[in-house]
């Protein structure tokens, strides 16, 4: 079995809290694989991940482009999978607890969470940097950013935001982002210029050294 490098925990991370998601084996074994995807114009953040993780993918296919319906639209993902591999099925435990479904029909599911110690995970500004890379947004009318952070509760924004302080000396707003149609309300992370937050933020991106996306600072 191989172990997760510095290097790569710190990337599997930031893509947790992005675009990355962990998939379980329906065997018995429960190996779990990761899933990397993202619109084609991200090509090539894509491939640096591939590279990151390139030893989990033997046997998988290179990462390659894939055609999907999206409301009205004809959407082009590029993507790839690992192979499936035991050293992905602890942080699977970690981020995708299993929780009772409201809906009876579909019973229990597991689902990603902010683990309740994410203070201890998220430490690394590599793992700050592909977070913002996948979801991040720049403000063009000030120095500041948005993340898109709607599909986690309240109570998970406040873990983050403790979270950034704790470990980046970074301060973030919880902002509304507004409701669903079942009138859920959705928040999100905003980094402010007041204070100096977001130069602390983007110079943790740029000391990272990730390719290709940073004209997202």
């Amino acid at each position: 079995m191989l172990n997760l490098t510095p290097r790569q925990n710190a990337v599997l991370v930031g893509g947790l809290l992005g675009d990355l998601h962990i998939q379980k084996t329906p065997a018995t074994t429960g190996k779990c694989r990761l899933r990397v995807c993202q619109n084609v114009n991200q090509k090539e953040f894509v491939d640096w991940k591939y590279a990151v993780f390139k030893n989990f993918c033997d046997g998988t296919k290179p990462p390659f482009i894939e055609k999907r319906k999206n409301r009205d639209d004809l959407r082009s993902d590029y993507l790839f999978y690992t192979s499936y591999r035991d050293e992905f099925i602890e942080p699977r435990s970690v981020w995708y607890p299993v929780v009772e479904n409201p809906d009876p029909t579909i019973g229990q599911e597991c689902l990603k969470r902010i683990p309740l110690n994410i203070a201890e995970i998220l430490t690394e500004p590599l793992a700050l940097a592909v977070w913002y890379l996948d979801d991040g947004t720049k403000r063009s009318d000030t120095d500041s950013c948005r993340i898109a952070t709607q599909s986690f509760s309240k109570e998970e924004h406040e873990f983050l935001q403790d979270c950034l302080k704790k470990n980046f000396d970074i301060s973030v707003k919880i902002e509304d982002w507004g409701r669903t149609k079942s009138n859920k309300v959705l928040y999100s992370l905003a980094v402010l210029s007041r204070g100096g937050n977001y130069k602390k933020f983007r110079d943790d991106i740029v000391r990272a050294e990730v390719p290709s996306m940073l004209y997202k600072l």
